[in-house]
Protein backbone atom coordinates (compact mmCIF):
# COMPACT_ATOMS: atom_id res chain seq x y z
CA UNK A 1 0.00 0.00 0.00
CA UNK A 2 2.58 2.21 0.55
CA UNK A 3 4.76 1.60 -2.91
CA UNK A 4 1.45 2.57 -4.36
CA UNK A 5 1.02 5.68 -2.75
CA UNK A 6 4.88 6.51 -3.24
CA UNK A 7 4.53 5.93 -6.33
CA UNK A 8 1.02 7.41 -7.46
CA UNK A 9 2.70 10.88 -5.63
CA UNK A 10 5.94 11.32 -6.92
CA UNK A 11 7.05 10.95 -3.53
CA UNK A 12 10.87 11.28 -3.21
CA UNK A 13 12.55 8.98 -1.50
CA UNK A 14 15.72 9.39 0.57
CA UNK A 15 17.05 5.82 2.83
CA UNK A 16 19.72 6.32 5.53
CA UNK A 17 22.29 3.51 4.77
CA UNK A 18 26.03 4.13 6.33
CA UNK A 19 28.22 1.06 5.65
CA UNK A 20 28.25 -2.66 5.87
CA UNK A 21 25.30 -4.39 7.71
CA UNK A 22 27.20 -3.78 11.16
CA UNK A 23 28.04 -0.25 10.91
CA UNK A 24 24.77 0.64 9.49
CA UNK A 25 22.46 -1.93 12.35
CA UNK A 26 24.57 0.06 15.44
CA UNK A 27 24.08 3.30 13.72
CA UNK A 28 20.64 3.49 11.91
CA UNK A 29 18.75 0.42 12.95
CA UNK A 30 18.27 -3.26 11.29
CA UNK A 31 20.31 -3.46 7.86
CA UNK A 32 17.61 -6.03 6.63
CA UNK A 33 14.78 -4.07 7.12
CA UNK A 34 16.50 -1.01 5.02
CA UNK A 35 17.39 -3.25 2.31
CA UNK A 36 14.39 -5.01 2.08
CA UNK A 37 13.09 -1.36 1.99
CA UNK A 38 15.43 -0.68 -0.75
CA UNK A 39 14.81 -3.99 -2.90
CA UNK A 40 10.79 -2.91 -3.15
CA UNK A 41 11.87 0.67 -4.43
CA UNK A 42 14.00 -1.03 -6.72
CA UNK A 43 11.40 -3.96 -7.65
CA UNK A 44 8.77 -1.05 -8.39
CA UNK A 45 10.76 1.46 -10.18
CA UNK A 46 11.03 3.87 -7.91
CA UNK A 47 13.93 6.18 -7.67
CA UNK A 48 15.77 6.55 -4.20
CA UNK A 49 18.68 8.28 -2.80
CA UNK A 50 20.87 7.12 -0.42
CA UNK A 51 22.13 9.14 3.03
CA UNK A 52 25.10 7.98 5.05
CA UNK A 53 25.88 9.98 8.58
CA UNK A 54 29.53 9.54 8.66
CA UNK A 55 31.47 9.74 11.97
CA UNK A 56 34.79 9.06 13.39
CA UNK A 57 33.70 5.79 13.80
CA UNK A 58 32.17 5.33 10.40
CA UNK A 59 34.52 7.15 8.32
CA UNK A 60 36.52 3.59 7.10
CA UNK A 61 33.06 2.69 5.50
CA UNK A 62 32.62 5.64 3.27
CA UNK A 63 34.48 3.47 -0.51
CA UNK A 64 31.52 0.91 1.19
CA UNK A 65 28.34 2.83 0.97
CA UNK A 66 29.68 5.01 -2.45
CA UNK A 67 29.65 1.45 -4.17
CA UNK A 68 26.75 -0.20 -2.65
CA UNK A 69 24.66 3.40 -4.05
CA UNK A 70 26.18 2.72 -7.30
CA UNK A 71 25.40 -1.36 -7.21
CA UNK A 72 21.66 -0.06 -6.07
CA UNK A 73 21.11 2.20 -8.59
CA UNK A 74 20.63 4.85 -6.01
CA UNK A 75 20.26 8.73 -7.72
CA UNK A 76 22.33 10.51 -4.96
CA UNK A 77 24.53 9.52 -2.16
CA UNK A 78 24.38 12.30 0.50
CA UNK A 79 26.80 12.27 3.22
CA UNK A 80 26.45 14.05 6.11
CA UNK A 81 29.90 14.62 8.20
CA UNK A 82 29.31 15.43 11.65
CA UNK A 83 32.43 16.14 14.50
CA UNK A 84 30.98 14.92 17.75
CA UNK A 85 32.29 17.64 20.59
CA UNK A 86 33.76 16.27 23.41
Amino acid sequence: KNIKVIKDNHISVNVGLDGPRAITSRVRGDYDFIMKGVREFIKNDIPFSLTAVVLRSTLDSILYTCQMADALGARNLYCLFLRVMR
